[in-house]
């Protein structure tokens, strides 16, 4: 539960650093964040991606209709029907690349661990015979 609470913990600060920083900060600030809140685990990744996508689509769809020039003027650059269209796709992008950054981190932090345990001094003490 506690890891758990760690990543909702992450994903709000992945929102509130993408909503009020540019995209590249939030991505570099989610990412040195997680190294010290997320553990790197087999579903961990998907659940992340899937949590943020769903934080994130209710962010943009929020963003995209309260500007809605901004937002008419990118789905009639892109040829999308409705602002909402823009959402998703935003949400999507944003949510992956977060989830990659901060997952790559992880996988070096394990590296890291794994090389300083190879490298270091067998802790255990054979006993000696007589």
């Amino acid at each position: 539960m506690r890891y758990t609470m760690r990543e909702f913990l992450w994903i709000l600060i992945s929102i509130l650093c993408l909503v009020l920083l540019p995209w590249w900060q939030s991505v570099l600030i989610s990412a040195l964040v997680g190294v010290f809140l997320l553990r790197l685990t087999e579903r961990g990744f998907k659940r992340r991606v899937v949590f943020l996508f769903i934080g994130l689509l209710i962010t943009m769809i929020t963003f995209h209709s309260s500007r809605s020039l901004v937002a008419s003027a990118m789905s009639k650059l892109f040829k999308l029907p409705h602002y909402a269209f823009l959402a998703i796709l935003s949400a999507g992008c944003f949510s992956i690349l977060i989830a990659l950054a901060a997952e790559s981190f992880l996988w070096v932090k394990y590296s890291f661990r794994k090389v300083g345990d190879k490298l270091a001094p067998n802790q255990k003490l054979k006993p000696k015979k007589a």
